[in-house]
């Protein structure tokens, strides 16, 4: 794949947030759900999906971490773990891609 689609941009646009699932994403761009499992193979829709979401942490983080830090106090520490498992899953896909194409990948800052 050389170039993300309009619909692979507005599904990671769905995505990036982990709000949402592979089948509501699929429904929303028209798309079969197995359609969206294929893209996450992919090095390139995976990479923009990482970055996606690492936008969206960074421009809304002191909210997450206001809210996660509020919620801690009362005893929860779902919100946080929300995030850091939504990351992981995006690791854990960029791994196994990586294994199968022996690519790099480095975060930047």
């Amino acid at each position: 794949m050389k170039e993300l689609t309009p619909q692979m941009l507005k599904a990671i646009e769905l995505l990036k947030t982990g709000d949402i699932s592979q089948k509501d994403v699929a429904d929303q761009i028209g798309v079969a759900r197995q359609t969206i499992t294929q893209w996450k193979k992919e090095n390139l829709f995976i990479d923009e999906l990482l970055n996606a979401s690492k936008q969206w942490l960074k421009q809304h983080i002191p909210e997450i971490y206001k809210s996660a830090a509020k919620e801690a106090k009362n005893g929860s520490y779902q919100h946080t773990k929300v995030i850091l498992d939504h990351l992981d899953r995006l690791e854990e896909i960029k791994n196994q891609n990586t294994a199968r194409g022996n690519i790099s990948f480095t975060w930047q800052k």
